[in-house]
């Protein structure tokens, strides 16, 4: 009978490290705000009071809907293309056409990150649209090509 006790526990807190286990593997990933993405590097990094950031968040969700949505169409674009590879007898003309889709959705991503940048830089102060020109243009190098020969001047 003291064998049987000893497993019964045994088998008790194995079942409840398991259901921990599982309860903390399916937990919902924290808000994005929360995870520390570029909208809470920007605000921290400029420290915006609370009304800038009441205003910072009418632009940001807004924004970053659309910037998904034309990930999305990227991505199925760019899909599109390299299916074409493993087709035979693909006219020139279409894939020209989805390399121009693809060109005019970086134009378009572009474009709404420009656009961005100044609604944000006109919720700035004089100090923080200073140092919001300092982060822009830092991480505007960072993106850009890798090393290389100095651009010509």
């Amino acid at each position: 009978m003291k064998k049987n006790t000893l497993l019964y526990i045994i088998i008790i807190l194995l079942l409840g490290f398991n259901g921990y286990f599982v309860a903390t593997q399916f937990k919902k990933p924290p808000p994005r705000n929360k995870r520390g993405g570029p909208d809470v590097f920007i605000t921290k990094e400029l420290n915006f009071d609370e009304n800038q950031m009441a205003q910072f968040d009418l632009l940001f969700e807004p924004h970053d809907n659309k910037m998904r949505a034309l990930s999305r169409q990227k991505r199925e674009l760019k899909d599109q293309l390299f299916k074409m590879m493993f087709q035979e007898d693909v006219p020139q003309t279409r894939i020209d056409a989805i390399l121009e889709e693809i060109g005019q959705n970086e134009q378009e991503r572009d474009r709404q990150v420009f656009q961005h940048f100044r609604e944000v830089r006109k919720i700035c102060n004089e100090s923080q649209r200073k140092k919001f020109e300092k982060l822009v243009v830092g991480a505007l190098h960072r993106n850009g090509p890798g090393p290389g020969p100095p651009p010509r001047q």
